[in-house]
């Protein structure tokens, strides 16, 4: 509601305080990440999805291949919205299985 109303300060400890709630549990993490990210993403906030979208990476990274893909996502469409996208190499997608 706060990214809906241009609150973005707001919605940035609305996320903190999400995030800071969760640590105990990985899957709520990984689920509270994807939804700030798919906020971000619909405020249209580079700098906000790549840092979201760093942390999911890093958070999902051997434990939940699906999580690393949203993630891997938001840093593409963060790329994306910088207008570097020709330069994202994401490292799961080299892989011999991928």
């Amino acid at each position: 509601m706060n990214l809906r109303a241009s609150r973005k300060q707001e919605a940035r400890v609305g996320f903190e305080t999400a995030r800071s709630t969760c640590w105990v549990v990985l899957l709520e993490c990984l689920w509270s990440l994807r939804f700030e990210l798919l906020a971000w993403e619909e405020a249209g906030s580079a700098a906000d999805v790549e840092d979201v979208a760093r942390r999911l990476c890093e958070q999902a990274r051997d434990e939940s291949p699906p999580f690393l893909a949203w993630g891997e996502y938001g840093v593409a469409l963060a790329a994306l919205l910088k207008d570097e996208w020709a330069t994202v190499i994401l490292p799961s997608r080299l892989c011999a299985v991928c």
